[in-house]
């Protein structure tokens, strides 16, 4: 008999959000879908917004799991009435963590008493899981991953020496550090000459004059830096593996494993970002870049100067990158659905 599965978050179609939370729930989706044995029905908060638990009602008829990847607002008002639903119907509910946010939530009284009444929790790592064990037994970690592509293997070479292409891919937004990018590449040119920057991503400026300082700033740089907008997914690895380092100085408060670091392995970058959240967990485990204390700028910037003048280190680095992507492949997901659906 085939397992019937329902995915409930926001895939961000309707908005073309391509963020961590969107990305996540459409790579779940879409590696649920790929198992011979399974259905996968969705509900997409981002389309439907109050309306998804209307939707959703008739899609869980005759469902064993729910795969639940809520935003703040649905962790609190959607898992109730699932629960309720849970005790009527007998599918279990499987909450997949999105970011770093949760762990704050759960030792409020409230949160914690949703936390432990979900089939499962699975977290993005393995810090993550033991804090939320406390409060839920049935915690497990599927790290950030990515569908392995079927393209040609990433081909490395001898990078130039005294040149260095840099690149930010993430939501273009102060907390993620977007600000430091643009003054480290600055100073990186002024003092070493052979730096260039480019930016991807969504322009998600709280206040209109942190968007109208980037665009300044941005002109200002002209030749040196560019905004080249968002990425299809599909293109991603091969657009990043035209540059050697991926900048990522963020200090977003909801920062768990950011994607923008697998997709950096993915593509073979050097890794440069700050020493925030989870970030130094990741990083430890493969030596393909560096975690940097703050200010983000001053420390990154004689890292920058060695990179340029050795090569033959960038080129490791960057190897190493292309050996830590194996780790959060479609293998992640293979060995996290049996210990959740079994």
């Amino acid at each position: 008999m085939k397992r019937r599965f329902l995915v409930f978050g926001n895939f961000g179609y309707k908005k073309n959000q391509m963020d961590g939370q969107t990305i996540k729930t459409r790579t779940l989706a879409e590696s649920l879908t790929r198992l011979g044995d399974s259905t996968v029905a969705t509900v997409d908060v981002g389309t439907h917004g109050l309306m998804s638990l209307i939707v959703m009602l008739p899609k869980l008829v005759g469902v064993q799991h729910v795969m639940f990847l809520p935003g703040i607002k649905q962790l609190l008002v959607v898992s109730p009435l699932l629960f309720v639903l849970r005790a009527l119907l007998g599918f279990k509910i499987h909450y997949v963590v999105v970011g770093g946010w949760l762990l704050g939530l759960a030792k409020k009284p409230y949160g914690g008493q949703l936390v432990k009444r979900f089939d499962s929790i699975s977290s993005e790592l393995e810090s993550m899981q033991g804090i939320l064990r406390a409060y839920n037994p049935r915690t497990y970690v599927l790290e950030n991953y990515r569908h392995e592509t079927n393209g040609e293997a990433i081909q490395l070479h001898m990078p130039e020496e005294g040149t260095l292409r840099l690149v930010y891919f993430s939501r273009v937004m102060r907390e993620k550090g977007i600000f430091e990018a643009l003054q480290l590449a600055e100073q990186a040119e002024d003092a070493f000459g052979g730096v260039t920057l480019d930016i991807y991503g969504q322009v998600c400026f709280k206040l209109d004059e942190d968007r109208l300082d980037f665009e300044r700033r941005v002109a200002g740089l002209a030749g040196k830096v560019r905004y080249l907008g968002g990425l299809r997914p599909d293109a991603i690895r091969d657009t990043l593996a035209a540059y050697d380092v991926l900048v990522f100085p963020t200090y977003y408060a909801g920062e768990g494993f950011p994607g923008c670091i697998i997709d950096a392995m993915r593509a073979g970058l050097c890794v440069m970002c700050t020493d925030w959240k989870y970030n130094a967990e990741i990083m430890r485990k493969h030596d393909c870049g560096y975690v940097l204390g703050q200010p983000f700028v001053e420390t990154a910037l004689p890292v920058v100067g060695e990179l340029m003048s050795r090569p033959e280190l960038l080129l490791l680095k960057r190897r190493a990158a292309l050996t830590a992507a194996t780790d959060y492949g479609d293998a992640a997901f293979e060995r996290w659905l049996p210990k959740v659906c079994n």
